[in-house]
């Protein structure tokens, strides 16, 4: 028998891509069109919440516990858990303003994998980046 808890009600406008960090028993998911991302410690119950000032379709955790990586609006950033700092690292989607980054992971290997899509729901005006 399984067993189900919610662990947080609070309300997302489109909430996706949860991915488990087990170094630090925390799970990370996004609120793109809220332009967020949380953190929830599973020693604590403690949930962060992390506003950015853009949509951020994607985040997994890196090799430094404090930072994540993120698929934000028109590329890929870095962001400093502990002094709140987005640091953009590469645009190549800058010059298409109707997409967006939408989902992310990371591989074995540590390359991170991100797509963008239309948000104007355009046919295949998305594409997928290796980081």
């Amino acid at each position: 028998m399984y067993s189900i808890d919610i662990i947080q009600k609070s309300q997302c406008l489109l909430a996706e891509g949860p991915v488990w960090d087990e170094r630090v028993n925390c799970l990370y998911w996004v609120d793109i069109l809220n332009s967020r991302f949380f953190r929830y410690d599973d020693q604590s119950g403690q949930i962060d919440t992390y506003q950015l000032n853009q949509f951020v379709g994607c985040v997994v955790p890196t090799s430094d516990p404090d930072e994540v990586f993120l698929g934000v609006k028109h590329g890929f950033a870095s962001y400093s858990l502990k002094r709140g700092v987005l640091e953009i690292i590469a645009t190549p989607e800058a010059q298409r303003g109707n997409n967006r980054f939408n989902g992310g992971k990371c591989d074995p290997a540590g390359r991170f994998w991100a797509r963008t899509m239309s948000v104007m729901g355009e046919k295949s005006a998305g594409a997928l980046y290796m980081l």
